[in-house]
């Protein structure tokens, strides 16, 4: 099997809460509002510059899938 070496580091570490939700999508931070909610040390890492994922980043008018005519039926 093939491996690939990577020198040996330190990495500082800046937090330690008790739950780490990786990614701010819709989901994401669902889960981060519900943990911190129940009383946890909640933590949400996302790499882009705004929550909400592709219903933010693409400027999806519809979440949920609710789509209106002209005349709002």
């Amino acid at each position: 099997m093939r491996t690939i070496r990577e020198p040996e580091r330190e990495t500082p570490i800046t937090a330690e809460p008790e739950v780490l939700v990786a990614g701010g999508g819709l989901t994401g931070v669902t889960a981060a509002l519900a943990a911190a909610r129940a009383g946890a040390a909640t933590l949400l890492v996302e790499r882009k510059a705004t929550l909400g994922g592709v219903a933010t980043a693409g400027l999806m008018a519809s979440i949920g899938n609710t789509f209106f005519t002209a005349d709002n039926r």
